[in-house]
């Protein structure tokens, strides 16, 4: 049975998580996803390393609120950008696309982290899994920015060679 104090700082990290589940949204749309996506990407990847390094305790609860935040603020973040890259005639396909990829990752991660954290030990697994944000980061890098660009604006560039997928991609999409 957890204890009151534990029970504080789980609701703790409920109400930071909102917080920065909504700050991350607020800034996306004032200033662009691209950057706020990167910039919590990185702090959620520096506050899992955080977890591995940190003595327990109050140290280790504060790095776990920080890494709950910042995964919670790129989460909201990646929500928008995503549903902004497909023009309207398959934006469901590739959200759907991009959903079941992530899928993937989360049935194959756990395997991946009981595996290595039995080898090698949690601290680990934890800094071998904090990897895959640089690849979250990559793929912001390599995607455009999507903040205050009209529905028609995306329509006109998925017609165009400006298209943000492949035109095979695209193609397999809309079939």
């Amino acid at each position: 049975m957890p204890t009151s104090v534990e029970l504080i700082w789980l609701a703790s990290f409920q109400v930071w998580a909102g917080v920065m589940t909504y700050l991350g949204g607020w800034l996306s749309d004032r200033w662009g996803r691209r950057p706020f996506a990167i910039m919590f990407a990185l702090l959620t990847l520096i506050s899992v390393w955080a977890v591995t390094l940190v003595p327990d305790g109050v140290p280790l609860y504060l790095a776990c609120a920080l890494l709950f935040g910042f995964n919670n603020a790129t989460w909201v973040i990646s929500f928008a950008h995503s549903t902004e890259l497909f023009p309207t005639h398959i934006r469901g396909s590739g959200i759907g696309t991009t959903m079941a990829c992530g899928r993937i990752v989360s049935i194959l991660a756990p395997l991946f982290f009981g595996v290595v954290a039995a080898r090698y030990g949690i601290a680990v697994a934890f800094r071998l899994g904090a990897l895959a944000w640089i690849l979250t980061i990559l793929g912001y890098l390599l995607s455009r920015e999507t903040s205050g660009i009209a529905l028609e604006r995306i329509e006109r560039q998925a017609s165009s060679s400006q298209a943000p997928l492949a035109p095979a991609i695209e193609s397999s999409l809309s079939n």
